[in-house]
This record gives structure tokens, sequence and C-alpha cells, in this order.
């Protein structure tokens, strides 16, 4: 796409032709590494690497940043950077062309322009909020919702009159980065998609529980009944919910959680290389991430930060939930996790530690 982008002036994804199959933020981020790939007459896929390579130093400092805004602790912002900082798989996509490499990194980056803006509360950081959400959006829609729960904390935090002011003046992010995107498609094809043209794909291969059905024979049946993607996944849906609610509501809940989260992302082709016991320790700390969020998120609700971010990491799961899982997917989420968890292991490491300070006196 990026290559057909720069090469032959038009925005087309697995076609000859312009169309509008996926958000823009990716290809674009590419287009542009192409073009200085160019201009300094070296290998595209190199400067792509290294561009994702600072965009995850970038985002670890951000994540610090962040951990240290909203919990006043070094201890707590040091752990979280460390847990995100050595948690391997993320990072490691920093070697392809995958999406998630900017787009963790983008959410990473709104994440903290939220907090910078709430603590700051001027309008130049909200406008900034505004358009690093915006791209981060272009690069993956998922977390769209979440847009509605952070505003709603602005309710809380300054009240209604002033929530709708900063909504306001958070339009300036969609109104620079998304409605040209909307526009050309309008122009382009009449419809004003917002985010992508096709979504069926994924949601129809999210539509196979436990992975009992061979998805070459549904894609089969859907080649027969001359439907849409899309159309044919939400037949299914309803069809599986009635015929046998036990088996798609395990899979809609926990058996999608299951596949994303149940071992770490395997690191590509270094995971060969790693002795059992690294690949143990890996495993052992993506467990400790996962478990550790939702366990010190439920034991330290009552943190209003901690409350928002366990809500976070529910919808992103539950919304998650509806399309087809893959571990790199889950990955999206942990920098979330690993700001909860460096929380609760330094909280409750000072109240063992103030506990056994009180015996002794």
């Amino acid at each position: 796409m990026a290559q057909r982008l720069v090469y032959d002036g038009y925005y087309g994804y697995n076609a000859d032709q312009p169309n509008a199959y996926v958000t823009p933020s990716h290809p674009i981020y590419l287009a542009g590494n192409i073009l200085l790939a160019d201009f300094l007459h070296i290998d595209h896929l190199f400067l792509v690497k290294i561009s994702n390579m600072i965009l995850n130093m970038l985002a670890l400092f951000a994540l610090y940043l962040t951990a240290k805004m909203l919990f006043k602790n070094e201890w707590m912002a040091c752990l979280t950077a460390l847990l995100y900082g050595t948690y391997l798989a993320p990072l490691h996509f920093f070697r392809s062309l995958l999406t998630e490499s900017p787009a963790i990194n983008f959410f990473i980056f709104s994440i903290f322009c939220y907090v910078l803006a709430v603590k700051k509360n001027q309008w130049r950081y909200h406008v900034l909020f505004g358009i690093i959400a915006s791209i981060t959006l272009m690069f993956r829609p998922t977390p769209a919702p979440i847009l509605l729960l952070v505003w709603l904390i602005l309710i809380f935090q300054f009240g209604w009159k002033k929530a709708i002011q900063i909504g306001f003046i958070w339009c300036v992010g969609p109104l620079i980065v998304m409605l040209p995107w909307v526009i050309r498609n309008y122009i382009q094809f009449q419809h004003a998609f917002l985010f992508s043209s096709h979504s069926g794909n994924p949601l129809l291969g999210g539509t196979n529980p436990f992975f009992l059905e061979d998805f070459d024979g549904i894609l089969a049946r859907l080649n027969e009944l001359g439907i849409t993607d899309k159309e044919y996944a939400i037949r299914r849906i309803k069809n599986g919910f009635t015929e046998n609610f036990p088996l798609w509501f395990s899979w809609f809940t926990v058996g999608k959680f299951a596949v994303m989260f149940h071992q770490a992302e395997p690191i590509g082709n270094y995971y060969n290389f790693f002795s059992p016991m690294v690949k143990k320790l890996i495993n052992f700390q993506h467990l400790l991430i996962v478990v550790g969020a939702f366990a010190f998120g439920f034991i330290y609700h009552k943190n209003r930060s901690i409350l928002v971010l366990l809500i976070i990491i529910l919808i992103y799961i539950g919304l998650s939930n509806l399309f087809i899982p893959v571990g790199r997917y889950g990955a999206f989420i942990i920098p979330v996790m690993c700001l909860v968890v460096s929380y609760g292991i330094v909280t409750s490491v000072e109240m063992l530690v103030g506990k056994l300070r009180f015996k002794r006196a």
C-alpha cells in the first residue's frame, strides 16, 4: 500500500485501484519512511526498523512519565518502565511492518497526553491529546469507545460545563487527522467511511468457537450464500447463541481471552534461540502482568486511577473479543496492565513493610 501510494499515486489495499479497506495511519507512516529512505539512499525496511525503535524508546519514556504523574511515586514509575521495557513481545514488533509497533506506541502516547492534559488543564494539551488520539485510531480503531470513558472522567474532574468545552477542544484532532480521510472516502466512493470499509473478515474469523470448524469450510459456505463477510458473521453469531449458548458465550468471553493471553507472544523467530529457562521467565513475567493487572485492579479499585485503568483494560478486551483472537492483539493493552501491576506491587510491599515495622515497634 505504501509503495503504491508513493510510486503510483493511489491508496489501495490488495487492489490495483483506490479503496478504503484499512485506516491510513500505518500506510502513511510507511510511505513517509519510504520517501525518507529514498532521499537518504538507504533500504526501506532498515529505516522502518529504526523509526519503530525510536518510537519504542519514546513510548517507554512516556509510560514512565505517565506512571509518575498518575501515582506520584518514583518506585512505581521505574517498575512500570522495567516491566514494560523487559516485556519483549510488543517491543520486538519493530523488526516487522506490522501495525502493532507504531499503534501500541501511539496508544501509550495518547494515555500520556491525556494524563498530561488533565493534570495541566490547558487547551494546548487537550488539542495535543485530540491529535495523538486521532492518529492512534487511524492505526487501530479498536480503542475508540475508550474515548467516551475518558471524557466521562472529565465530568467528575471538572464538571459538565468544562467537560463539554474540553470535548469540543478534543475535536480539533479529528478535524485535522480524520476529516480528510472521511472526505476522501465520500468523494471517491460516495460513502463517508470513518474507519475501514471492511471489518467483516476479522469478525467472521471470530465466529469459530475454539476453532472446532475448518475455516475454509466457513468461507465456502459464505461464497455459496453470496452475502458479505459481515452479514454472514452476524448471522453465525445469532444462530450460535440461539442454538448453543454455553459454547458461544464461553468462546466470546473466556475462550478468546485465553487465546490472546494464555502465554506471551512468541517474539518471532528469536524465541527459538532462547533457553528453556528464559522461555519460562518470559511466560512468568507475562502471567504476572496479566493476572496481576486483574488481581491488583480489583484489590485497589478504590484508587480512582487504578479503577479507570482497570475499566480501560476490560473495555479493550471486551471489544477485542468481538473479533478473531490473536496473541499480538493482546499485546496492545500490556502497557496499561504494567501501570496497574506496578502500583499493586509497590503498594503491597509498602503495606507489608509498614506492618512489619509496626510489629517490631
